[in-house]
């Protein structure tokens, strides 16, 4: 053998070593092999965090259906490096509060398989860390903007991406006649990240033969995964929609309370309600669940006043009112069920310009936003200086603050849909 082969399959082995060794593996008793002796894979394209949204796309939905696949590996969209210290991206619910619990309560193996540039090459393509590195103040719509869910992705169901439309939407992007300069990078880093994704699932269906993979990943990627993995023998590719849709009522079932905080903040604090569509009456729903289940939940009465002013029309003067009254109310050190803040060092988060505040800390800038839109913006200023001299604000913090404020608190918000 030459000196090149051997060099030729050193990466080879190296490349096998490193892909297959992702895979967290649980403590559980192991599922019998396969009567036909093929490895199963599901590729299950999601929207992410699009569960928060749509009344028929929940979180209950994707816990029913992997009950349904009862996989021995779910696979996730994160790189090994990241997950292994828990760090995840922030716009991914379905990720880090759906897939990767589930996985953990029920003996299944996590296997991270995104792919990621290196920092320098990163640097050489944007000019600086665009993935890792949030600009101090976020853009209202861009890669790194407020996580918004439009009208089309609120009528997503559970299988939308196994559907011939989204895979054509897909090929579209990725096999589109090449840009001049750097307007090809995102279709170049687009094919060779997928294609990285398939390997790490490749490596998956390796330390998981005979028995079935679940890779829980965005739509964008689903059509080229399979179409990388299509020529494995041993591979077995399997629609998601082959195992039918849980029923409402399954779904509703497996709907967690931590999933019924989340859906009401996503609709109710972020920008969501400002920008986008919301479904009131499957809010509304949430919120009668969450308060049977979990009355004195500090957060609570600030959701139902915030549902009543977006859905009620209650004037301004009275809901500033209510908010400084539930201000005056809320034990200072109550935080919110879910925020959504995956860096604590930042004021907001990808759902909310305002995340990372306590439940009073955010009564009070909701009462600066009612006195605002009732044309006191004096008094609002006052609690802005209220505000502030609560908790701890770095300089940052301090920063995001005043651009968030002229941009969502002093506006006018008579605006918004009723």
């Amino acid at each position: 053998m030459g000196m090149r082969s051997i060099r030729h399959v050193s990466l080879w082995l190296t490349l096998q070593l490193s892909l297959g060794a992702t895979c967290i593996y649980a403590q559980r008793t192991p599922t019998a092999a396969r009567v036909d002796d093929s490895t199963t894979l599901i590729v299950l394209g999601v929207e992410h965090s699009a569960q928060l949204a749509g009344r028929r796309y929940h979180p209950g939905y994707l816990r029913a259906f992997i009950d349904r696949v009862h996989p021995a590996a779910i696979c996730v969209e994160r790189s090994p490096d990241e997950f292994a210290r828990g760090d995840y991206y922030e716009f991914t619910y379905e990720v880090q509060h759906i897939a990767v619990p589930y996985a953990r309560a029920h003996g299944v193996d996590l296997c991270p398989i995104d792919w990621l540039p290196s920092r320098d090459d990163e640097r050489l393509a944007f000019g600086r860390l665009e993935v890792v590195e949030l600009p101090p103040v976020r853009a209202r719509r861009d890669f790194q903007g407020f996580l918004v869910i439009d009208s089309t992705s609120m009528g997503r169901t559970l299988f939308y991406a196994d559907s011939a439309a989204d895979r054509d939407a897909a090929k579209r992007f990725y096999d589109r006649p090449r840009a001049a300069g750097w307007a090809d990078f995102p279709r170049r880093l687009g094919l060779y990240r997928t294609f990285m994704q398939a390997m790490r699932v490749r490596g998956a269906l390796d330390a998981h033969r005979h028995q079935t993979v679940l890779v829980v990943v965005g739509s964008m990627h689903k059509d080229d995964i399979e179409h990388v993995l299509a020529q494995d023998a041993n591979v077995r590719i399997v629609q998601p929609s082959s195992y039918g849709a849980p029923s409402a009522a399954d779904a509703d079932a497996r709907l967690e309370d931590a999933d019924l905080a989340a859906i009401a903040s996503f609709n109710l604090l972020g920008v969501q309600p400002l920008e986008g569509p919301v479904d009131w009456a499957w809010v509304g729903e949430v919120l009668e669940r969450l308060s049977r289940k979990h009355p004195n939940a500090p957060e609570l009465p600030l959701f139902r006043e915030r549902y009543a002013v977006l859905t009620r029309g209650v004037p301004a003067a009275e809901a500033a009112a209510a908010y400084e009254r539930l201000a005056a109310s809320t034990d200072s050190l109550a935080q919110f069920t879910f925020a959504g803040v995956e860096d604590v060092r930042r004021l907001d988060s990808y759902f909310d310009p305002f995340g990372n505040l306590g439940v009073r800390q955010r009564a009070l800038l909701e009462a600066a936003r009612e006195w605002s839109r009732a044309g006191q913006p004096a008094r609002a200023a006052q609690l802005r200086a209220q505000l502030t001299a609560t908790g701890t604000w770095s300089l940052l913090r301090r920063a995001q603050l005043a651009a968030y404020w002229d941009r969502y608190i002093t506006p006018a918000t008579d605006s918004l849909a009723r």
